[in-house]
């Protein structure tokens, strides 16, 4: 079963950690800067790959790695290679099942089997050699309902095996840096917008950022508690991916400062950066949306959002029919003890 993964940046970690898992050749969509595959994984699983860079990778599987504002465009490029296909979006934002299903129902073209993942699976970075700098272990997936679930991860997991099954209530409402980034670039804002360089998962903690994120967090968890999903604070989502990597901590800026693969990391020198245009839209401006549907009042998220908009001068807000269709997804979705633990 052949598998491509197309994507932007972190695409090419997530394509060397697939080749390394699974012992077999796989694509990689060409990208900027992006000329020639790979022949070694470094760092984590370190090794030999094999990773081809094509323009159009025709393959069973796909892998999706993108921004979720840089989704849309990605799949309208690749719609007809996925009509039919399995597909992973990871990540893919807060709703990303449901709206492909959406897109591809728009274009007239058969949808693929989709689910989405909470994050990225691995990070790292390179061309010939891909450092491997970190791995999510136990990283949730889900699909619009069960069946989808377990045929994505069967056809996935050979290449990636750190996916388990989850539900939708868990993997759109569980993206760790949907909180993170926002929270941690609002504390930093006048030096991100004066373009000052610092490490931003090193210089750019503080108690008071362990106090924002426990507030936004305990709102969030409460809105994956009513919906029936895995009530996991953002702490312990970040134990369970990278506690065996080095990742320590009682707080989350312990946590974050602890981590090597986070070490590198730059501040944006830009407020007009995916951490909040990305991030908030495609994240915590979907929570929101939740919330008023469910009736649950979420000032702590409202105000990262407003406190943001305000910085940029524009509104960031959730598409109101994937909240819906998120919304109807959920609500449709029997309980199933066979999503509720790893599967290997």
């Amino acid at each position: 079963m052949t598998l491509a993964v197309i994507g932007d940046s972190q695409a090419v970690a997530v394509a060397g950690l697939a080749s390394r898992c699974s012992g077999q050749a796989v694509l990689l969509s060409r990208g900027p800067g992006r000329t020639r595959g790979a022949v070694r994984l470094e760092g984590m699983y370190a090794g030999p790959i094999e990773v081809h860079v094509i323009d159009r990778p025709t393959a069973d599987v796909y892998v999706a790695v993108t921004t979720s504002d840089r989704l849309e465009p990605m799949l309208a490029d690749h719609r007809e290679l996925l009509a039919g296909r399995v597909l992973l979006v990871a990540p893919g934002g807060f709703g990303a099942a449901v709206r492909v299903r959406q897109l591809f129902d728009r274009w007239g073209v058969e949808p693929p089997v989709v689910a989405e993942a909470t994050g990225f699976p691995a990070i790292g970075e390179g061309e010939g050699t891909i450092r491997l700098r970190g791995i999510k272990r136990a990283l949730p997936i889900a699909g619009i309902d069960h069946a989808a679930t377990d045929e994505v991860l069967t056809a996935v997991r050979g290449h990636l095996p750190d996916l388990v099954p989850s539900e939708l209530a868990t993997t759109s409402l569980s993206n760790t840096n949907h909180l993170l980034h926002p929270v941690i670039m609002m504390l930093n804002a006048d030096r991100i917008a004066r373009g000052e360089e610092f490490p931003l998962f090193r210089d750019g903690l503080s108690a008071e950022l362990d106090q924002q994120l426990a507030a936004v967090d305990a709102e969030r968890l409460e809105l994956v508690e009513r919906l029936g999903g895995e009530p996991v604070s953002i702490m312990n989502w970040m134990l369970r991916f990278y506690e065996d990597q080095g990742l320590t901590g009682s707080t989350i800026s312990e946590c974050l400062d602890s981590f090597p693969g986070f070490a590198a990391v730059p501040a944006p020198t830009s407020l007009r950066h995916r951490y909040l245009l990305d991030d908030i839209p495609h994240g915590l401006a979907g929570y929101v949306g939740v919330a008023d549907r469910l009736g649950v009042d979420v000032p702590q998220l409202r105000s990262v959002i407003s406190t943001a908009e305000q910085r940029l001068g524009q509104p960031l807000r959730a598409e109101s029919s994937v909240v819906q269709a998120f919304l109807d997804a959920v609500s449709a979705r029997p309980a199933s003890a066979g999503c509720a633990g790893a599967l290997h």
